[in-house]
């Protein structure tokens, strides 16, 4: 090995150990060991690779706008939390609208 070589390892050598602590320093950082980590990038990847762009039918979306959080008096429900038969209502036709059961 002439000089040149040698202070490129040297060079690749220091770069790599650098690496390697600054992996290390940031997985004691986060409180998760390294295997977990990885493990939950692997199921990322994993997860990513098996999604479809279809919608699922049975996902509905029920937004409670400002509209129905006012009073009784103006048209709305009223204030939050809502009472369970007011709930159990609302689910009910829920159910009839979209014939999820």
């Amino acid at each position: 090995m002439n000089a040149t070589s040698k202070a490129l390892a040297t060079k690749i050598s220091f770069g790599v150990l650098f690496c390697g602590l600054l992996l290390l320093s940031h997985t004691l950082n986060t409180g998760q060991n390294l295997f977990e980590r990885v493990d939950g990038l692997i199921y990322d990847v994993k997860l990513r690779i098996q999604a479809t762009n279809e919608v699922d039918p049975r996902v509905v979306i029920l937004d409670i706008d400002e509209f129905s959080l006012q009073e009784a008096s103006e048209g709305g429900e009223g204030r939050w939390p809502w009472s369970r038969n007011r709930l159990a209502l609302m689910v009910h036709q829920l159910f009839e609208l979209t014939s999820v059961s």
